[in-house]
């Protein structure tokens, strides 16, 4: 009988023990283990070392002589731990600091549970590649001291002893993401967009789906970070671009306009200098309208290098793209991210919108970022409207688009197709 597999051990360092003891739970009920809860940088760097937990939360601000890049860069030193940064309003000298040790990402506070989750698989499973090479490596040196055929003989044992069922998973998967775009395993479908003044469709947010030959549909949940860690989100976030302005392209020539396309983009595609070509190639192979083609980007993925970021969208935004920051609302620093980069839109993230004609606190929420982007002559989309009576408090409060399930879930190009034009209409 197989044991079963020790969940991942999670050390979190945050002086707010309320916060600390809030990501603990979430943790806790999705299979982590946290071995412990520290408060300073100093107790942060000998709890690591003395539990080795196979991953760390930082939050980046803590108080004392050590604060929590410090103690990252000690740890990194001494254990080589994978380190996360929790952060809600660090300045960019502290950010540029932190971009020096290395991290395997970064958490906005407050963060969802979902974001939780992601980012520690995404920094998990880096860190098993990381350490997988660091194997390979010096198994490659010490057989290198000896004959050729023990050398042979080392590299055919590594691989018959790769343990682990989870990663021999990742890595099949992998594989086959490798190949899925060649098979043309992926297509998209497209969540509609619409204008809350008019009921019509305006446009849609193009979603890449995997339909696998044998594991079925794959959710995005499981491929996207593996995409991310191992580079072929870059292929892959061409190849969606590609066809969703081929596919807007191809409703306009139907006679379905006035529609734009929107497309995620990762930190992943926006750190690569070849960006801006990349998309001006695309454009004038489609012949799209680039002021019909919108790039959705997540704060998290503008924190890393947030100078970077600015000259890349101001970039973009000056060959006449639409640019969005998507899941607005759930970081403290959105605000002094609107300020120093060229949005047109905020999407209000679907935890403020849900119950939001009840909720207080979310109505507040929705009726501030509403009225802010209002003044500084930005569009909102509210994502994840389900019932009726959110969707006559946002039309109340002038919200100007809406996209979830009281409309329409993601459709087919042909079932879009055919609802733009019955003018199909909330």
């Amino acid at each position: 009988m197989t044991a079963p597999a020790t969940p991942p051990k999670i050390l979190i360092a945050e002086d707010e023990l309320i916060v600390a003891e809030n990501i603990a739970r979430h943790l806790n009920q999705q299979g982590y283990l946290v071995v412990a809860i520290v408060d300073s940088g100093e107790a942060a760097v000998a709890e690591a070392a003395q539990t080795q937990p196979d991953l760390i939360l930082m939050d980046i601000m803590l108080q004392g002589e050590i604060d929590g890049v410090r103690a990252a860069s000690a740890i990194n030193a001494q254990c080589h731990l994978p380190v996360i940064y929790m952060t809600a309003y660090a300045d960019d000298k502290t950010l540029e600091r932190a971009k020096q040790t290395d991290p395997y990402g970064y958490l906005v506070k407050p963060f969802k549970p979902h974001d939780l989750k992601t980012t520690i698989e995404v920094a998990l499973q880096k860190h098993r590649s990381v350490a997988a090479d660091r194997v390979r490596y010096a198994a490659q040196l010490r057989a290198a001291e000896d004959q050729l055929n023990y050398l042979h003989s080392l590299i055919n044992c590594e691989v018959l002893a790769r343990p682990k069922a989870a990663l021999e998973q990742d890595l099949g998967l992998e594989m086959d993401l490798r190949r899925a775009l060649d098979r043309q395993e992926c297509h998209l479908v497209y969540q509609p967009r619409v204008e809350l003044l008019s009921g019509r469709i305006v446009g849609a947010e193009a979603l890449v789906r995997w339909q696998h030959p044998t594991r079925g549909l794959v959710s995005p949940a499981q491929f996207i970070p593996i995409a991310e860690v191992t580079g072929l989100i870059e292929p892959l976030g061409k190849w969606v671009l590609q066809t969703a302005c081929r596919q807007l392209k191809a409703w306009q020539q139907v006679g379905l306009d006035d529609l734009t396309i929107a497309v995620n983009l990762s930190g992943y595609q926006l750190k690569q200098p070849h960006l801006y070509q990349q998309i001006q190639r695309i454009l004038h192979t489609t012949g799209l309208d680039p002021q019909r083609l919108e790039l959705e980007l997540t704060e998290s993925t503008l924190i890393e290098d947030i100078e970077m970021a600015s000259q890349q969208l101001q970039g973009l935004k000056e060959m006449g793209l639409q640019i969005a920051m998507d899941d607005f609302g759930t970081g403290y620093s959105c605000l002094s991210h609107l300020h120093r980069l060229p949005f047109d839109t905020l999407k209000l993230d679907r935890s403020f919108v849900r119950n939001i004609d009840s909720n207080a606190k979310n109505s507040a929420i929705a009726i501030a970022i509403i009225s802010m982007s209002r003044q500084m002559n930005l569009r909102v989309v509210a994502e994840g409207v389900e019932t009726a009576a959110e969707l006559a408090f946002l039309r109340e409060h002038a919200c100007d688009e809406m996209q979830g399930f009281l409309f329409s879930e993601a459709l087919t190009a042909d079932q879009f197709a055919d609802w733009v034009r019955s003018d199909r209409r909330l």
